[in-house]
């Protein structure tokens, strides 16, 4: 099913309820909404890189899968390269989306704005047992976009996972219940630094 996600003035269809494809965040919009205290009283973390990572020193290799930075990063190159096989095999077997033509082309015309573009790791929101992963597209043709990449760990491993369009992790600027912390960034830098290059050249 083809939903729409709506977020500080740009909407972007979406094969799988839930996955956020690319959304501009320079606009401001009266369609976004904030949660209130009654609605939900939690309270939820939001990590952020302080700076963000550059993505491009990241060797796009499977043992990064146990990293959900390193994760989001191989989804996106899947993306960017118009690999609609690689981005399914990013899904657990049990939750994988069953495609149509149409929902590949759609896919597929969502993803041409990331062609030519590079990433930069801005952070995580930790969503209960799972984790939203933001990465800002560098060059792209809004002033700042940003893919949210929502991730569970299952197997040993983070794979892509679905959200409700309306999670308020997802929106979580506007929400009242996050708690906004910074994280260094040198540790994930290592990590990319020590992450072995098995990955053939594209």
């Amino acid at each position: 099913m083809l939903t729409s996600i709506i977020r500080k003035g740009m909407a972007f269809n979406s094969p799988v309820a839930g996955l956020v494809g690319i959304v501009c965040v320079s606009l401001l919009s009266s369609c976004a909404t904030s949660p209130t205290a009654s609605q939900s009283a939690f309270r939820f973390r939001v990590l952020r890189y302080q700076p963000p990572v550059q993505g491009a020193s990241w060797p796009a290799n499977p043992a990064m899968a146990d990293d959900p930075e390193g994760t989001a990063l191989k989804i996106a190159a899947a993306m960017q390269h118009a690999n609609v096989e690689q981005w399914l095999s990013s899904w657990e077997v049990s939750d994988r989306p069953n495609l149509s033509a149409q929902n590949r082309a759609s896919l597929l015309a969502q993803w041409q704005p990331l062609k030519g573009r590079s990433f930069t790791v801005l952070g995580r929101v930790v969503a209960g047992a799972d984790v939203i992963v933001e990465l800002a597209v560098v060059g792209s043709q809004c002033p700042q976009a940003i893919l949210q990449l929502p991730l569970k760990r299952s197997k040993g491993r983070w794979w892509l996972d679905a959200l409700e369009p309306s999670s308020e992790y997802l929106h979580w600027e506007t929400s009242p219940n996050k708690i906004v912390d910074y994280i260094d960034p040198n540790a994930l830098q290592k990590r990319f630094a020590a992450a072995p290059e098995t990955a053939s050249k594209r």
